[in-house]
């Protein structure tokens, strides 16, 4: 494993590449409940601030709701989702934070009544429509990342330029099947291209036809489409031997 793809795995531990890369999520057993076929996601969400509607002074109606711990605190899962200020849910790269926040508080195989919980906590504290793309978006997600362990899987890791761009090119149609053109491009697109760039590093370093100059040069070119945050993921190219 060279010192470029430790680097990768590093991404990983920040989550930058968590829905990206399929086999390091490989063996996760937390969606082997019966998913959906084909859920559809019109909708998007974010994280932050916006409008909500009341929620229900306190009583039996709360025992319902679904809360999350957030630095401490509890909150309503509903409130993990965003409402823009003309109406309607957007979307952002923490989208996929808050699916996977909502996951990760339920059971690995959730039963039948956690996920009517959730849904009776997102119709209770978003608008109508908006709960129910919320709802939609979060079944989309679980059947996603049950097909990710399950076809991605068995692509292995690329090993060749050829082989990672067929890996991508199947991961982005994937994600279409799941969620509708726009909605996939806000919660993967930044990530996907991401992915591909430094798996491109990998290859430029192991390339032994390219001379250290050519290696520094091309490493230069993918380093500079990367956010400046994560461009320190694509390490300079070795100096040439004396």
């Amino acid at each position: 494993m060279t010192a470029l793809k430790n680097r990768i795995f590093a991404f990983v531990g920040v989550a930058a590449l968590l829905a990206v890369v399929g086999w390091w999520v490989g063996s996760s057993p937390r969606d082997e409940s019966p998913l959906p076929s084909e859920p559809t996601a019109a909708g998007v969400v974010t994280t932050g601030g916006g409008d909500r509607l009341q929620r229900p002074a306190a009583g039996a109606e709360n025992s319902k709701v679904v809360e999350i711990d957030v630095m401490g605190s509890r909150l309503d899962a509903s409130r993990l989702f965003d409402i823009g200020f003309a109406g309607g849910l957007n979307i952002d790269q923490q989208t996929r934070s808050t699916l996977d926040t909502l996951l990760t508080n339920m059971s690995d195989t959730p039963a039948a009544q956690e996920v009517e919980k959730l849904e009776w906590t997102l119709r209770n504290g978003l608008p109508k429509d908006d709960a129910e793309k919320a709802i939609k978006m979060f079944h989309g997600y679980r059947a996603y990342l049950g097909d990710m362990r399950g076809e991605m899987q068995q692509l292995g890791i690329p090993d060749t330029p050829a082989a990672a761009n067929a890996y991508f090119d199947q991961l982005a149609s994937m994600q279409r099947r799941h969620f509708d053109e726009t909605t996939a491009t806000a919660l993967f697109g930044q990530e996907n291209q991401n992915a591909r760039l430094v798996m491109q590093a990998s290859f430029i370093t192991q390339n032994q036809a390219l001379s250290p100059s050519e290696k520094a040069e091309q490493l230069d070119q993918l380093r500079a489409q990367l956010p400046q945050e994560q461009r320190d993921l694509i390490p300079n190219a070795e100096p040439a031997k004396p």
